[in-house]
């Protein structure tokens, strides 16, 4: 009896040992999901080069002045835009741009077209693919040298995602799947 007695009794510290390392493991994970989320909405995840690393405009950023002209001819500026839009930003040398593109076209079309505005960088590679893509469903803005749309909303990183509510970005994201629902 003594020996069944003592059996149960070292089961049981085992398991109140794996009990403990575990909830030290569950803790740990929570550590590292909250670090790498940090690094994914600063834009530091996966750095591409100078022209796509970089930081996400911050909550709470004003939009800066701009004037640009759509793919359809008509002007976009910020004073122009709805007061709530989403600014998508792509290049069409990111993979991981072409790759949001189906969702995001997707998304786009149950929206309001004019509270879409994406923003291509014509600079670096050929934008006609991302544009043929998305000028039904977004209001599309080819950016060149002449036309800084990324400064005036501070995106330093592409994909880039911002949700924008009175002229303040209020939400960005590097994954428009983390986007919260804009108003």
């Amino acid at each position: 009896m003594f020996v069944l007695t003592a059996a149960v009794v070292l089961l049981g510290a085992l398991c109140a040992l794996d009990l403990l390392l575990t909830f030290g493991v569950v803790r740990r994970l929570r550590e590292h999901t909250a670090t790498l989320e940090d690094l994914l909405n600063r834009g530091g995840a996966a750095p591409m080069g100078p022209a796509i690393a970089g930081d996400l405009p911050a909550a709470g950023k004003e939009v800066g002045p701009f004037a640009a002209t759509t793919v359809d001819g008509a002007p976009v500026s910020r004073e122009l835009l709805p007061a709530n839009h989403v600014a998508v930003f792509l290049t069409s040398d990111c993979p991981s741009c072409k790759d949001q593109v189906p969702a995001l076209r997707s998304w786009a079309a149950a929206q309001d077209r004019a509270r879409t505005v994406v923003v291509v960088d014509g600079r670096l590679a050929d934008p006609a693919e991302l544009v043929a893509a998305l000028s039904p469903v977004a209001t599309v803005v080819v950016e060149s040298v002449d036309i800084p749309v990324t400064e005036a909303y501070g995106v330093h990183a592409f994909p880039s995602f911002a949700v924008v509510a009175d002229g303040r970005v209020t939400y960005s994201s590097l994954d428009f799947f983390r986007l919260p629902v804009a108003a």
